[in-house]
């Protein structure tokens, strides 16, 4: 039985690294996201403690220059946050952006791939009919020897030679 072969299973394979390259890349982003949003909440901690801490020791007599400090420190903290929320966002989009160009490289394998199947469905349909038509070819032709044997024609009359026989 001939093999099938598929003119674009090199470009399957293309498609396949791209999908792998673009996996990559969302991971990469995802990874940058999670970090992310980890500072962001080591932030969020660090701020709350430290506020927990301020308003303990605010019973009794009241250090001036902790509540600078504390309020300096929660400044910056904040601050921090803010620009990593910013970045955060990017990260969002860039997120986005990873997801689509993966969806977009699934679709254009699935897409090629799909072809595949209906070009090796049809090969396989020509071949069965192909094997259907040499199979009818040889049972006729058998049938046309055992007629001729017979003296008969494919017609089922007699030849002019089966005729002489028979008388």
């Amino acid at each position: 039985m001939p093999r099938f072969r598929f003119r674009l299973d090199p470009l399957i394979r293309l498609r396949e690294l791209e999908e792998g390259e673009r996996r990559r890349a969302l991971a990469d982003v995802q990874r940058t996201v999670l970090h992310l949003e980890t500072e962001i909440r080591t932030i969020q901690e660090q701020i709350a403690t430290s506020r927990d801490a301020l308003t303990s020791g605010l019973v009794g007599r009241i250090d001036v220059h902790a509540i600078r400090s504390h309020a300096t420190m929660s400044l910056s903290l904040d601050n921090r946050a803010r620009h990593l929320a910013l970045q955060l966002a990017d990260a969002y989009a860039q997120r986005q952006e990873a997801r689509d160009a993966l969806l977009d490289a699934v679709k254009e394998r699935k897409s090629l791939e799909r072809l595949r199947e209906v070009r090796f469905e049809s090969w396989k349909r020509a071949i069965e009919k192909r094997e259907a038509r040499e199979l009818d070819d040889l049972v006729n032709g058998r049938k046309a020897i055992e007629l001729a044997a017979l003296g008969l024609r494919p017609d089922g009359s007699a030849s002019a030679r089966a005729s002489f026989r028979m008388s």
